[in-house]
């Protein structure tokens, strides 16, 4: 049978080096879309059956001896169970980070304690005036926080993100400044947000600076529970993988 917890191992190897190796910059039409949508492998499709024949520990040595091929200007694989950086490319080159800004957003959410069951309006100031992006959420739609946090996470969804910061405590300057915040609390010193989307791309980050973000994700029961986001499609396994 196939082994759940020496699976989610080796899978957290291939979602670290996915993670940390896809190009990012403000002309990303959606970075954290593009990572989430990607199908965890099965036992039935090649990648899985490779992972099930092959000890996890091979896997890494092979992985530290031939190293990956990257066209990406800056990228970053480390070990999950012992922080050893496997791999690194610029990982300190301070780069847009396009929608990988929403999981900072969801996070200074998450730490706000806010009412989750409140119902929040989709108003004019959702509307993206940086890039001129569409959006399935029509002006005047209502929905709860915990279902704008899920579209953000799930569809990148700009304007359930934006309309998340917009209702923060003190409007969308209080929800930056925490972003900011919390960016400096995990020692992400290299990183600055302006806004919550990633839509502007003045708000970037390293590849060492976003695996604490990665890391530091992970930890919060309520980002896992995103299910058809983080069990199905591995952000549960990519935490591990960012626990680098």
């Amino acid at each position: 049978m196939f082994q759940i917890s020496y699976y989610k191992k080796a899978a957290a190897v291939f979602c670290g080096l996915f993670l940390f190796s896809q190009p990012v910059c403000a002309d990303d039409i959606d970075v954290l879309g593009q990572f989430l949508q990607q199908n965890l492998p099965t036992e039935q499709d090649p990648l899985g059956t490779f992972i099930a024949n092959n000890p996890i520990d091979m896997l890494e040595a092979q992985a530290a001896i031939a190293g990956p091929l990257l066209s990406s200007q800056s990228a970053l694989i480390m070990n999950n169970r012992t922080g050893e950086v496997l791999y690194q490319k610029n990982m300190n080159r301070v780069m847009p980070i396009a929608s990988i800004s929403k999981l900072m957003s969801a996070m200074v959410v998450l730490d706000a304690r806010l009412n989750m069951n409140e119902v929040i309006t989709i108003t004019a100031d959702e509307i993206d005036r940086i890039k001129g992006t569409g959006s399935r959420l029509s002006i005047g739609t209502q929905l709860t926080r915990a279902e704008l946090l899920h579209l953000s996470l799930m569809s990148s969804e700009n304007r359930a993100t934006h309309a998340l910061g917009r209702t923060y405590p003190g409007g969308m300057d209080a929800f930056v400044a925490a972003m900011n915040a919390k960016a400096q609390s995990l020692g992400m010193a290299d990183s600055r947000f302006y806004e919550p989307t990633g839509l502007d791309y003045r708000n970037v980050s390293t590849a060492g600076d976003l695996s604490k973000m990665v890391a530091a994700a992970a930890k919060y029961p309520q980002i896992p529970q995103q299910q058809h986001v983080y069990l199905r499609l591995g952000v549960h396994q990519c935490g591990q993988a960012a626990e680098l």
